[in-house]
């Protein structure tokens, strides 16, 4: 009998890939394996969720995160003031990748690197 490859990653489980796939689903696959199955069932919900909340989180996580790596200035205000003036612009651009975005998995790949990278700067900067 073959052995599943979700067995094979939780033969080590103190790898990275053995930990993720203790939290798999009850059918035994790993998480992300879980989230394909649920995005590839359920897409008009997965793209609803996508363009929406993920989109606002996103673009607020990356408008936040301007004023870290955007030069200050010689008055010190322009990190915010651009961050102000492109935030609906950043929101509205991942408003419409979500929108138009053809593969979703790529989608809430993308939006989800963004949002932790952003969150990483901004807890840089708070340290």
């Amino acid at each position: 009998m073959p052995t599943r490859q979700a067995d094979q990653w939780t033969a080590n489980p103190e790898s990275l890939r053995g930990r993720i796939a203790a939290y798999g689903d009850r059918h035994g696959r790993p998480l992300y394996a879980a989230f394909r199955g649920w995005v590839a069932t359920r897409p008009r919900l997965a793209r609803w969720l996508l363009a929406g909340p993920v989109a606002i989180v996103a673009g607020l996580l990356f408008t936040a995160a301007m004023p870290v790596w955007l030069p200050a200035g010689s008055a010190g205000v322009d990190g915010l003031v651009w961050s102000l003036v492109l935030g609906p612009l950043v929101w509205a651009l991942a408003l419409l990748y979500g929108v138009l975005e053809a593969n979703l998995m790529r989608g809430f790949a993308l939006f989800g690197a963004v949002a932790v990278l952003s969150a990483l700067l901004i807890a840089g900067a708070m340290l």
